[in-house]
């Protein structure tokens, strides 16, 4: 059996494209392909246009039978499917032990994918969910929950919407900033505290 995982440290790179296209290859060729998107952005299903009743956190988390969970996208491509609840599958594996194998434990106990000549995984870069949070984080804990919204709003309102989306990301640089420079004090603090 062919497996190939697609994963990059960068997003904005082809890695879905690559993904797909390998799938595609591969029934090209005959073989059985197995097609998953760990994205919760769920691209591969817009691109090829499915429509999953059941996703990658259904087959994971409520331990769905992979059958139920694949839609068909071509004759010899099955995809599985992500969506946001991706995210959740992910939140509560990382809260398992042994959670580095716990893909291929699921795999591997229920033979999956064993009817498959070849698997591809289209993997997002831990470090990008991770950006994402902690850009979303900063500026929830900068402006508080609708103090974002309503910075943009009046800069939009005052300076334009181009100048206003170009001037919120420079106050969570400010506030990345700060965060960094209370870090080289921190073990200070709480010791004095």
């Amino acid at each position: 059996m062919i497996r190939i995982v697609v994963s990059n440290q960068r997003g904005g790179v082809a890695k879905t494209t690559t993904a797909v296209n390998l799938a595609r290859c591969f029934a090209d060729r005959s073989l059985r392909t197995l097609l998953i998107d760990t994205d919760s952005q769920g691209s591969i299903s817009t691109i090829l246009g499915l429509k999953p009743q059941f996703t990658l956190h259904d087959f994971l988390i409520r331990q769905m039978v992979l059958k139920e969970c694949v839609v068909r996208a071509h004759g010899h491509i099955d995809v599985l499917c992500s969506d946001r609840k991706t995210m959740q599958a992910e939140d509560i594996i990382s809260g398992q032990t042994l959670r580095e194998v716990h893909f291929e434990q699921v795999f591997g106990e229920t033979g999956a994918d064993e009817e498959y000549d070849a698997v591809v995984i289209d993997v997002v870069h831990p470090s990008i969910r991770a950006t994402a949070a902690s850009v979303l984080s900063l500026t929830r804990n900068l402006f508080g929950l609708a103090g974002g919204p309503l910075l943009a709003g009046l800069l939009s309102d005052v300076y334009g919407l181009r100048i206003a989306m170009a001037v919120v990301p420079l106050f969570c640089l400010i506030a990345a900033a700060f965060f960094l420079r209370a870090t080289r004090t921190y073990s200070k603090d709480v010791v004095g505290a």
